[in-house]
């Protein structure tokens, strides 16, 4: 959706089928995780006779407890990966910036893009599938797909890997997921003619 002159919204990441599915369950474990690694902290940072250094089999548990805990977030997204909206393609006149919320995670200058057009044939990125899963925020920065011989390398920012806009430049393909492709690449074609958008 186009919320203001030049700046489109990520697609939402809506979840279906297998997806949503897993997705659940994911949300359900990662919570137990973090309810009983909550109660094993506060179990000794209560317990006059429990000491972390005594028992450092305990303080690696908590720890991997913690990874676990975390691991399906998103290092760069933090926290707020499953919240609509957080993402936008901003059309400046000269380059697409990628924000997440306020932080700028991504500058694509018009200079550098040779191509534009939506993902044709998903089963290109079918290699991306394996680690991610659902619809969420994705953000993948200069992998070299030995999957695919489309790519020299691949930059993600988007909220699917199986639909989008691929921005081809000299040296990577971007994928994005603006909600309304067809308006965004208009746009995007406009911007880079000097027209306003």
């Amino acid at each position: 959706m186009r919320i203001s002159g030049s700046v489109y919204t990520a697609r939402k990441t809506r979840l279906t089928g297998k997806a949503k599915k897993s997705d659940f369950r994911m949300s359900v474990f990662e919570r137990t995780l973090l309810v009983f690694l909550i109660g094993v902290l506060l179990t000794f940072l209560i317990h006059p006779d429990l000491s972390f250094f005594e028992a450092p089999v305990i303080t690696v548990w908590i720890l991997y407890l913690a990874f676990l805990t975390t691991f399906n977030w998103s290092a760069v997204l933090g926290w707020n990966q499953r919240r609509d909206g957080m993402m936008t393609y901003e059309l400046t006149d000269t380059e697409v910036i990628v924000r997440f919320g306020k932080k700028v995670i991504g500058r694509l200058p018009y200079s550098t893009i040779r191509k534009v057009k939506e993902l044709d044939d998903p089963s290109k990125l079918e290699g991306m599938k394996a680690p991610l899963y659902g619809r969420k925020y994705w953000v993948v920065k200069e992998v070299t797909p030995t999957w695919s011989r489309d790519f020299n390398s691949l930059v993600v920012y988007s909220t699917a890997i199986d639909e989008g806009v691929m921005i081809e430049r000299k040296h990577d393909t971007v994928l994005i997921s603006p909600e309304n492709p067809e308006a965004f690449i208009d746009g995007l074609a406009a911007r880079k003619k000097g027209e306003s958008a």
